[in-house]
């Protein structure tokens, strides 16, 4: 907030007194004066210049001298009284106060206390006077007032003004103006120190959080904040898929290189590469500009080293994460088209954006940007969950963009309908790359290929012809800056394109190829929404507007109700108590934010037992549901191409499996998902203490050992299974499973880094189904003890009367029924067959198996072929353990 804007905000306030007073007396007129000194006597009593102010006008002249009173504040036992007079003007901008004027004032206020004070004004007032009783008060209480002050009050600037004490019936009254500036700025100091705390305990939550993490994974502190940091990043917005990749080293002619993680947004062609700096002190360090400097230093070096191969081609690095990284980005060098720099940090920044600005690597535009801890709490505190993002339409001189203001719903929406210009659009796109992209057009982008070959001929052949041809875009913004004098909209904050996205990233890349895009115009419908309903609504209007193209409902499925469902089942659901302890709840954050945004307005007491209700440990995320659930139905390699694009692949699958049947997703499906998520971080935690473990490449190990523990099960069971119940029941991993687990992880590590595999970096290497393809053939065989321990879905469904299979049970059971050789389903064939135990149906479903992989069974289908196969099982038909 500026000056101009707390004016506003009191003249505002002013208005409202008025309209209360007028109101409350019948409607007669009131002054603006009283209604000020009542508005701004209360902005100084909150920042302690006075205490219990109360609106008092008098104005006479007595005796031929004007006396005058706007307000009073006086102490319970009379020992202290303030005197206001107001200057109050009402002019729009902020303006100055004569310095005579106000002595003026002064001098008419000290005039009534001295009246006041010897008894002679108390004969010129009615008793009804609302002074009255002030008059008496100070008439018969002046002698014992050891402190006396006159206030001139005024919504008008006074800058330096100093006004000399005024003698009045042998006391020293002192004098002082206070101006709009003067309360402006205490309440910036006001809220400077509130945000500061807030900021503190922010910082503090975020130092525990860190800590837990430490101890769940046992991992360093500066790793866990590394992806802390990253994590939030991803939600901001600024990432697309992060991966870690932590090096700290010394190269030879360049120095100190570092590195902590880097993602590739696909849509614009934007490397971000990531330096953390990690204090872990109790209270906030600061960051100079010296060091943040060094920092990005070593962040260039590794980059220009990397992009020149130099790095790749370093033989004390080969088999390193960071050669496999090095080797990448020369893959990924004709791609790139912006590199944007991270320096995370738990400290707070002074250099302001002395760092910020753009620059060029090797012939690539380069950014630099500094999050700070600072900026971190801006990002959690912003409805968006992202720092707002701020877009000028003042391009090249251009006074913005024409709008017609098209209607409005109350305070949550406005429309307009715009035209910007193709280059206008183009260098937008090139400022902000995909963040302007709401994130499900973003995906559908990547995914689909961002240059459309029809608006590329529009541009190269008619571009005079883009309005009538073209579709246009549909953006969302939460605040834009109209000017009606040329009925232009000059700026918007955090404008998303939410249909278009194609249009938008073809225009920028036909400029950057030099075409002309002068005579290109973009229609545009602009709807500015609300923060508080921007959340919700834009998806909606996202789904409405793409409703004419082929987008898949999974591209929407951020608010999709199995969000909802999962959201109700994590509140109702109580997790069995542990050690003794009481029963807590897994807590599903259907939305950003949803677990802090809970605790905001707790007391200590009440956010001690929110914590013991909902663990920290015990958070789950779409994220982590998306991760559990791909890594359960045997997508290791989708779970490790990161976050966004595994969150993608899994709403596929699970939009169509709700349409089929929305009720499987019940009591035993959430009791399921928490056993799959004690099973994933165990395996974090256990994969972390193993001596084979080097520090790198966890998640991918994690991921790819439990997939291949449930194949394992599905594929030499006999048709049992793992009992995720019982870990549900004990919310611990059973001994055995855990031994089980690590012996996989060994094997899994041997998978993603041999020698022989046909990609050089590790986790682009897990990204292949070839890897998964090794992985399953990389088995290890299931200990008697974990063989004994599973159960039969079967007997256990009709035990207890449920109808509800394990989710991923068909994809796992074609996995299952491709990873037997056809030799074997024949062998049960001729089984069953000599047995009279099939049906001609079931007959031809296992004839079908044995021609595996020149015909491949649909799910269905593998469905019905595992249930042949169990049923044969347990009627005695018998396979080696290890089969």
């Amino acid at each position: 907030m500026v000056l101009k804007d707390f004016l506003s905000a009191v003249h505002d306030e002013v208005r409202d007194q008025m309209a209360a007073d007028a109101a409350s007396t019948g409607g007669l007129p009131q002054f603006a004066e009283l209604a000020f000194t009542a508005v701004f006597a209360r902005h100084m009593a909150e920042r302690g210049i006075t205490y219990d102010p109360q609106p008092c006008r008098y104005f006479a002249s007595v005796d031929n001298r004007e006396l005058r009173l706007s307000g009073y504040a006086l102490s319970d036992d009379l020992d202290r009284l303030d005197a206001f007079v107001s200057m109050y003007s009402g002019d729009a901008e902020p303006s100055s106060i004569g310095e005579q004027d106000a002595l003026d004032a002064a001098a008419q206020c000290g005039r009534f206390l001295e009246a006041s004070a010897d008894g002679t004004l108390a004969a010129h007032v009615d008793a009804s006077h609302d002074a009255f009783p002030l008059i008496s008060t100070i008439a018969g209480a002046w002698s014992g007032m050891s402190q006396v002050r006159i206030h001139v009050l005024t919504d008008m600037c006074a800058g330096a003004m100093f006004l000399p004490s005024i003698d009045i019936a042998g006391k020293t009254v002192a004098v002082e103006v206070v101006d709009i500036e003067r309360v402006f700025d205490q309440q910036q100091g006001v809220e400077l120190q509130a945000r500061f705390r807030a900021l503190s305990g922010f910082r503090e939550e975020w130092m525990a959080s860190i800590q837990a993490d430490v101890q769940a994974s046992g991992e360093s502190a500066s790793a866990m904040f590394a992806d802390d940091a990253a994590a939030r990043l991803t939600d901001a917005e600024e990432f697309a898929d992060f991966q870690r990749c932590a090096f700290d080293g010394t190269l030879q002619g360049r120095g100190s290189v570092r590195v902590d993680g880097h993602a590739f947004d696909d849509a614009d062609g934007t490397l971000a590469l990531m330096v953390a700096d990690f204090s872990g002190a109790a209270d906030i360090e600061h960051l100079s500009a010296d060091a943040a400097r060094d920092r990005f230093e070593m962040l260039e070096r590794f980059a220009s080293a990397s992009l020149d191969g130099e790095l790749a081609a370093d033989g004390r690095l080969a088999g390193t994460p960071v050669a496999g990284l090095a080797s990448d980005l020369v893959r990924m060098r004709p791609g790139i088209l912006r590199i944007r720099m991270y320096l995370v940090t738990d400290r707070l920044s002074d250099f302001g954006s002395e760092l910020s600005g753009s620059d060029a690597l090797s012939g690539i535009a380069l950014e630099r940007h500094v999050w700070d801890a600072a900026r971190f709490h801006r990002a959690s505190e912003s409805v968006s969950g992202r720092d707002d993002l701020e877009v000028d339409f003042r391009v090249d001189g251009d006074g913005g963009i024409p709008a017609l203001h098209a209607g409005s719903a109350g305070d949550d929406y406005e429309g307009y309908l715009c035209t910007i210009a193709g280059p206008v659009l183009a260098a937008i796109y090139e400022r902000h790359g995909s963040r302007l992209l709401e994130g499900n057009v973003r995906s559908f982008l990547s995914t689909k290929g961002k240059i459309n070959s029809a608006i590329q001929v529009t541009i190269a052949d008619k571009p005079e012809m883009f309005f009538a041809y073209n579709n246009g875009i549909a953006a969302t913004a939460e605040a834009v800056e109209f000017d009606p004098a040329t009925s232009r909209i000059v700026r918007a904050v955090n404008l998303q394109i939410v249909n278009g996205g194609q249009t938008t990233a073809s225009l920028a890349s036909a400029w950057r190829d030099g075409l002309d895009l002068s005579k290109v115009c973009v229609q545009m419908k602009l709807s500015v929404l609300s923060p508080a309903r921007a959340g919700e609504l834009i998806p909606l209007i996202a789904r409405f507007a793409n409703s004419q193209n082929k987008v898949n409902e999974s591209d929407f499925f951020a608010n999709h109700p199995y969000h909802h469902r999962v959201e109700q089942l994590s509140q109702r659901v109580m997790a069995p108590a542990v050690d003794g302890g009481e029963p807590t709840r897994w807590y599903y954050e259907r939305s950003r934010g949803q677990y802090v945004n809970e605790q905001k307005n707790l007391d200590s007491n009440g956010k001690k037992r929110f914590l013991a209700l909902n663990p920290k440990l015990q958070l789950l995320t779409k994220i982590d549901v998306a991760r559990y659930e791909n890594t359960w139905k045997g997508l290791p390699h989708k779970v490790s191409y990161g976050a966004q694009k595994n969150f993608i692949s899994f709403a596929a699958w699970l939009a169509k499996r709700w349409t089929e049947n929305d009720s499987a997703f019940d009591e035993l499906y959430f009791r399921n998902l928490v056993a799959m998520a004690i099973l994933f971080r165990h395996t974090e935690r256990l994969v972390g203490e193993q001596p084979w473990y080097e520090g790198a490449y966890r998640a991918n190990i994690v991921t790819y050992a439990l997939a291949v523990l449930q194949f394992t099960v599905l594929k030499s069971g006999k048709g049992r299974q793992l009992d995720l119940d019982e870990i549900w029941r004990t919310q611990r991993v059973p001994e055995a499973l855990s031994d089980q687990i690590a012996a996989i992880g060994k094997a899994m590590l041997g998978v993603l880094t041999d020698r022989t595999r046909p990609r050089a970096n590790v986790t682009e290497w897990a990204k292949q189904e070839a890897c998964w393809e090794r992985a399953r053939a990389a088995v290890v065989p299931l200990s008697r003890e974990v063989f004994d321990d599973l159960v039969d879905p079967i007997a256990r469904k009709y035990a207890e009367g449920s109808g509800v299979r394990e989710v991923g049970y068909g994809v796992f059971a074609r996995t299952a029924v491709l990873g037997i050789r056809p030799a074997q389903w024949e062998e049960l064939r001729q089984w069953g067959t000599a047995n009279a135990m099939l049906d001609a149906r079931e007959a031809d479903l296992l004839r079908s198996a044995t021609r595996i992989p020149k015909f491949v069974p649909s799910v269905k289908e593998c469905e019905r072929i595992w249930t042949i196969r169990s049923k044969l099982i347990k009627e005695g038909f018998h396979e080696p353990l290890s089969a």
